[in-house]
């Protein structure tokens, strides 16, 4: 399934995210991709809070990875930005957290070629002169999402 929706500001990119949030579960892996500041981290909170996340949602950019547990399963919060070479995927414990009760939001996925797990879900968010555009394609409709590109 493709959603294409554009975003004109913070609140509205944490919205979408919430759409996405409510249409996973445990297992899926999520590539959030695009230039840096287009909106990544943001929509990864958006996605966290419409998991119910009871925490504060911070960015993993210093510490590659951020957990969350949510009421659905645990949440595991990725930035591959600072990676050197892809083999460091490997020392991060990825392999652990693909047991299919877990969800994986990994920022930068570019940086990890060949040594992540394939996503259920891709998030391409594109910075055009105006607002964001955010194409979002997975493997079955998410109804909030629905709602939310139709209004």
């Amino acid at each position: 399934m493709k959603y294409r929706a554009t975003v004109s500001d913070e609140k509205q990119m944490l919205a979408l995210g919430s759409c996405l949030g409510r249409g996973l579960t445990p297992g899926n892996i999520v590539y959030l991709e695009g230039d840096l500041g287009s909106g990544k981290t943001t929509f990864a909170r958006g996605v966290l809070e419409g998991l119910d996340c009871p925490d504060w949602i911070v960015s993993p950019t210093y510490t590659l990875v951020e957990e969350y547990q949510v009421p659905l399963c645990k949440v595991y919060h990725l930035d591959l930005y600072r990676l050197g070479d892809p083999e460091e995927v490997e020392g991060m414990g990825i392999r652990d957290w693909q047991d299919g009760q877990s969800i994986l939001l990994i920022e930068w996925p570019e940086n990890g070629f060949g040594k992540l797990p394939h996503p259920q879900w891709r998030v391409q968010i594109n910075c055009p002169k105006f607002g964001r555009a955010v194409l979002l394609e997975g493997p079955h409709t998410v109804d909030a999402l629905e709602a939310f590109v139709s209004s």
